[in-house]
């Protein structure tokens, strides 16, 4: 079975601060034609996505920052923080890689996307996708 690799960015208030979630919606994935559209829309994630032929994961992690967050959302990508297998209902394995990453400055997350800053402590009440209470912890 074939595993598709996927990046999530880990962008983090500086260095154990709040993480930003980021709800997946038409708004952020009007364009996935992953299997597990449906079972995942509406729950809360780090942004992120696919990997495209051709790009190292770190260029994947800024691509889908500006394309999830706006073009004003600039970070510098750290070492990779994690990595995990996510296995939905249909069964597709998605390798997953966690990239912390800090802001250059301040930016307003784009219109039309829910987003939270958050940490281990105050994620009740959101509906996370597998791995991202893990990577919380981590921080």
């Amino acid at each position: 079975m074939e595993v598709t690799a996927v990046v999530a960015a880990v962008v983090c208030k500086g260095y154990g601060g709040a993480s930003l979630i980021v709800k997946r919606t038409d708004a952020t994935h009007d364009d996935c034609d992953c299997p597990d559209h449906d079972e995942n829309h509406g729950k809360w994630e780090f942004p992120g996505g696919k990997i495209e032929p051709g790009e190292t994961p770190v260029q994947a992690v800024l691509r889908e920052v500006r394309e999830e967050l706006g073009e004003d959302a600039v970070v510098d990508v750290d070492d990779p923080l994690y990595a995990r297998v996510n296995v939905y209902g249909s069964g597709t394995p998605y390798l997953v890689l966690y990239y912390l990453c800090l802001p250059r400055k301040n930016f307003k997350v784009k219109d039309g996307v829910e987003a939270a800053w958050v940490d281990e402590d105050d994620v009740d009440g959101y509906d996370l996708l597998p791995g991202t209470m893990e990577v919380l912890r981590l921080l």
